[in-house]
């Protein structure tokens, strides 16, 4: 038999067997098919099913399914027919400007399996052939002619082929003075294939935590038919080009620069993009960072010679965040008996066997880009060894 199908579509096919057990294998034309890619050979019970998923143009031929076992051996065949959809793969060429009476040619060009159906629509209505058309399809060009052009030829001229639309936007207008006869009638395109697409951000907003006082750029960018129109909205509310505000939209690229951002600048932003066949939008938020402040403050401890020393405190802020520590007015350094974390929020100063020259006044400084903070404490070491306490 036959089987015909749509190019990407799947295809199976089945066959019944005989008494076990059976040597079951698969063909097209004359070589061997196996189980792979797009390619599945089912068994259930006593059938045998070949499914070829996605199916291509190529995958088009004669498959054999053979099944032999003691007995003897049998095959069965199918021709499976693939169709390709019409493609333009030259689109209409962009019109000339014309004289009134003078002739235009349209043409594309459309591949695809036969046959295709082509038909010629001005403003949406199918025009038929006669003394101003005539319509031809040779050698996959299709082709409409125009002749002695008047102002009742002007409109939207389309070449369907099947479900594929391309358009070329035809128009003309009249100018003239004087006497009736000295009237000058011109016909001219307005713009070349004129398939319009619906504006989508190729690129989104991305969100921004930004330092109170710098400029920030949002930025998208917008794939689609131009022109867009391009409106910004802070928390629902129109932002306008100003003194604080600077929009732009150019080559599909769309941004609000907001000049020295600060508290009253923050909120969720949105940029809704749209031309004459729809609309796209997307959001994010401008949030100012937080500067670090400390939840929890590092308290004064006092202990014995030899002692176990944990200095710790809880910062917050925008991250990151880098925690430095001070004894008296030198940096603390990391060593075998002195570590430093910072986890979770989480700021330790950790010491071992401490002496009395770890005696003095530590601090802990918390910075981001937003600002720095920081919060001081005593260490007291006395005589012998005990545990440490605080005060």
């Amino acid at each position: 038999g036959t089987c015909l199908r749509v190019w990407g579509e799947a295809a199976n096919s089945a066959m019944s067997l005989g008494t076990p057990p059976m040597s079951i294998k698969w063909f097209k034309e004359d070589n061997e098919v196996i189980t792979g890619g797009a390619c599945f050979i089912r068994k259930e019970s006593l059938s045998s099913f070949l499914e070829l998923h996605s199916v291509k143009p190529l995958d088009s031929g004669k498959y054999t399914c053979q099944v032999s076992n003691d007995a003897g051996k049998v095959s069965c065949t199918a021709v499976l027919f693939v169709k390709e959809p019409p493609t333009f793969t030259k689109k209409l060429d962009a019109s000339k400007l014309l004289m009134t009476g003078s002739s235009v040619h349209l043409e594309c060009k459309v591949t695809g399996t036969p046959e295709i159906q082509i038909k010629w629509l001005k403003n949406e209505s199918e025009i038929s052939a006669g003394d101003t058309y005539q319509m031809s399809f040779t050698e996959d060009v299709a082709s409409l002619h125009i002749f002695n052009a008047s102002v009742e030829e002007s409109g939207d001229y389309i070449c369907e082929a099947s479900w594929l639309l391309l358009k070329v936007p035809v128009s003309c207008h009249v100018s003239g003075e004087g006497k009736v006869g000295q009237t000058s009638d011109i016909l001219k395109k307005k713009s070349p294939f004129f398939v319009l697409e619906p504006p989508s951000f190729h690129k989104v907003l991305e969100s921004m935590d930004v330092v109170k006082g710098t400029d920030v750029i949002l930025q998208g960018e917008v794939i689609g038919t131009a022109p867009f129109d391009a409106l910004w909205y802070r928390d629902s509310k129109p932002v306008r080009s100003s003194k604080k505000y600077k929009i732009m939209s150019q080559n599909g690229t769309v941004s609000l620069h907001i000049l020295k951002c600060d508290a009253a600048d923050i909120g969720k932003y949105q940029c809704t993009v749209s031309n004459d066949v729809g609309t796209a939008s997307c959001d994010c938020d401008v949030t100012l960072k937080d500067p670090p402040s400390f939840i929890e403050k590092i308290e004064n401890v006092s202990c014995l010679v030899g002692s176990v020393i944990t200095l710790q405190s809880i910062v917050k802020g925008s991250l990151p965040i880098t925690v430095s520590w001070i004894k008296d007015d030198n940096e603390v350094m990391e060593s075998d008996n002195t570590q430093m974390t910072f986890e979770d929020g989480v700021a330790t100063l950790y010491m071992t066997d401490v002496e009395t020259l770890h005696a003095g006044k530590y601090t802990c400084q918390a910075k981001n880009d937003a600002g720095a903070q920081k919060c001081s404490a005593s260490v007291l070491v006395k005589g012998q060894s005990a545990q440490c306490t605080m005060r």
